[in-house]
């Protein structure tokens, strides 16, 4: 079993291991989406789209059935 901490505050993740130690860490993080079957996690870039707006990508996807999450402020 592994834990993403998602901190809504400072927009970062981290994934832990069984043994807690530190496997993943994202910052910039805008979201993380519940998709079928996985948690899918959404980065938002400093590069513009044609719309302006900063780019957001897909950056990680982890399975739910082994992953607890943990949501932070």
């Amino acid at each position: 079993m592994q834990e993403l901490i998602f901190n809504t505050t400072l927009k970062t993740i981290i994934v832990k291991n069984d043994l807690n130690h530190s496997i993943y860490e994202y910052t910039d993080i805008v979201t993380v989406k519940f998709m079928e079957g996985f948690y899918e996690i959404i980065q938002e870039l400093d590069e513009l789209n044609d719309h302006g707006k900063n780019k957001r990508i897909p950056v990680l996807r982890l399975p739910i059935s082994n992953t607890n999450m943990k949501i932070e402020k």
